[in-house]
């Protein structure tokens, strides 16, 4: 299942990234997105493996729950402010 929902979710980045970027700078921002997405991965997999071996039975939902807090994190971060507008 996480290789289809990866498969879904990588192949419509590539397309997007090749559409949308100058045929001189894709080489750029095809490493960036590379080295941003593989930098999630870096901090998931130690993740899992501590939730997975310190709470077996609510790993999924501690999970979860530390992935909507990034999220929540991300937003309100990176929202732009009204006076920029």
């Amino acid at each position: 299942m996480a290789g289809i929902g990866q498969n879904w979710v990588n192949l419509p980045a590539e397309t997007l990234l090749a559409e949308r970027t100058k045929e001189a700078a894709q080489g750029r921002v095809y490493g960036a997105h590379f080295a941003w997405s593989h930098l999630w991965w870096a901090c998931a997999y130690p993740t899992a493996g501590v939730l997975g071996s310190r709470f077996p039975q609510q790993s999924f939902l501690y999970g979860g729950l530390l992935a909507l807090a990034v999220l929540a994190v991300t937003l309100l971060t990176s929202k732009p402010s009204p006076s920029a507008a």
